[in-house]
């Protein structure tokens, strides 16, 4: 039996870019965040989907896509709050589920929390 992966965000604002404080996350990243954790996830479960977009260059917008989002954007514990993701963030986290797929979970946290060269 295959050990699921357990995935985690250091902290920071890596993906959203609103955040006050890159040690105190707002919201909105918070939620990015856990939408890239769901999406990798249902990569993990559906890899099929993830070869799809590999070699077909398949977009966000592609209807064989739907699922992942669904399952990206619903809360479990909450279900309340399984609405109001915007088409953005949709978007982008659906591509950083894809990259950090692709390059493996510590490579994708590695990349992502690299210093940029303005810094």
């Amino acid at each position: 039996m295959e050990q699921k992966q357990e995935y985690k965000f250091p902290v920071g604002d890596f993906l959203s870019g609103f955040s006050d404080d890159e040690k105190n996350p707002c919201d909105y990243e918070l939620e990015c965040q856990r939408m890239v954790i769901r999406g990798v996830q249902y990569l993990d479960e559906n890899r099929n989907l993830y070869y799809l977009i590999l070699n077909q260059k398949i977009g966000v917008f592609d209807e064989r896509v739907r699922p992942m989002i669904d399952y990206m954007c619903l809360h479990e514990e909450k279900p309340e709050e399984s609405d109001g993701q915007t088409g953005a963030m949709v978007d982008h986290t659906v591509r950083h589920s894809f990259q950090a797929k692709k390059l493996g979970w510590n490579e994708y946290i590695k990349k992502i929390t690299a210093p940029s060269i303005s810094e």
